[in-house]
């Protein structure tokens, strides 16, 4: 049959009541088979987002799990005189303690917390102008440069207003739509806000030959950094002698160091415990890619016979 045959067929066949109502029944299949796509659509879509809004609560509760196993660690050190790393740059609380492990495989999936010692850092709220200025010196930035840099970093921290020769204060940051803080630094990053800072200076840049101040840095409060978890680098950046560095890395190969030398003294390495860490951790459902972060930077406490542990500062999905 023709094309055309076919069409007047069809014409007759619609202009019946019975062809009617095949039209009908044919337009409320179509619509049915369109909404239960629709529906299943939503219910896998809604299925989906159930599930997802599952791992990540799990992920994110595992995590605090996590941080708080690492508090719990700090809390019940026994012996207040000694923090120090193994080989593996895990934290050690006493002299024949165990290390904090910080890698566990759940059903749920897997978790990692690593605790960093903040106290093997250069004080950015208490350090001294000398040291600023070596820090800033040996990790590549100019002579200009750093007295400039190192006034403006205690114009910024200092109470008042009253600039130092080469710093800044509100009357230059004015033009940039803010002011001097005229208190301690709240986080490393707010380094960046000072005058004659950059990123590349912060964080380093081998093309510019800077090697980044950023890790050497912490807000914790602690007035002295610990000998046994400074990094030889960071030593290196203060001024402490290579042979002396070398002294103390071969002590901590065998133990910790209970007796800090002179010259570590003299530039703010003065402790053979710690007040101050970060906490990171981070937990990952199984079969996903998915991972929930969190960190925080505490200080521990003496608290009658144990401690408690304050946080200074906590950041999800970091």
């Amino acid at each position: 049959m023709s094309p055309k045959g076919t069409h007047s067929l069809w014409s007759r066949v619609a202009g019946t009541p019975r062809g009617i109502a095949l039209l009908m029944t044919l337009w409320v299949v179509v619509l049915l088979a369109i909404i239960g796509a629709t529906f299943a659509l939503s219910m896998r879509t809604g299925l989906t987002s159930v599930r997802n809004f599952k791992e990540d609560a799990e992920a994110y509760y595992e995590a605090v799990a996590a941080y708080e196993d690492a508090v719990r660690f700090l809390m019940n050190d026994p012996d207040r005189s000694v923090d120090f790393e193994d080989p593996e740059g895990r934290l050690v609380v006493e002299t024949e303690g165990e290390a904090f492990e910080g890698h566990r495989e759940l059903d749920f999936g897997t978790v990692d917390v690593r605790i960093n010692d903040e106290s093997a850092k250069l004080n950015l709220n208490t350090a001294s102008r000398n040291a600023i200025m070596d820090l800033l010196l040996r990790s590549g930035v100019e002579d200009k440069a750093a007295d400039e840099l190192a006034d403006s970093i205690l114009d910024w921290r200092d109470p008042d207003d009253e600039r130092l020769l080469n710093g800044a204060e509100t009357d230059h940051y004015e033009s940039e739509g803010y002011v001097a803080k005229n208190g301690p630094f709240s986080t490393i990053d707010e380094l960046l806000m000072v005058k004659g800072m950059d990123i590349d200076v912060l964080f380093g840049n081998p093309e510019r030959e800077l090697t980044g101040i950023y890790g050497h840095l912490s807000i914790c409060p602690q007035t002295g950094m610990n000998v046994n978890t400074v990094s030889a680098e960071t030593m290196s950046l203060l001024g402490v002698p290579y042979t002396d560095i070398e002294s103390i890395l071969l002590q901590r190969a065998n133990g910790p160091v209970l007796v800090v030398p002179a010259s570590a003294r003299k530039v703010g390495i003065t402790a053979t415990a710690s007040d101050c860490f970060r906490i990171a951790a981070s937990a990952k459902p199984a079969g996903t890619e998915y991972t929930r972060s969190l960190e925080a930077f505490v200080r521990r406490e003496p608290h009658g016979a144990g401690y408690k542990v304050r946080v200074l500062q906590w950041r999800d999905d970091v």
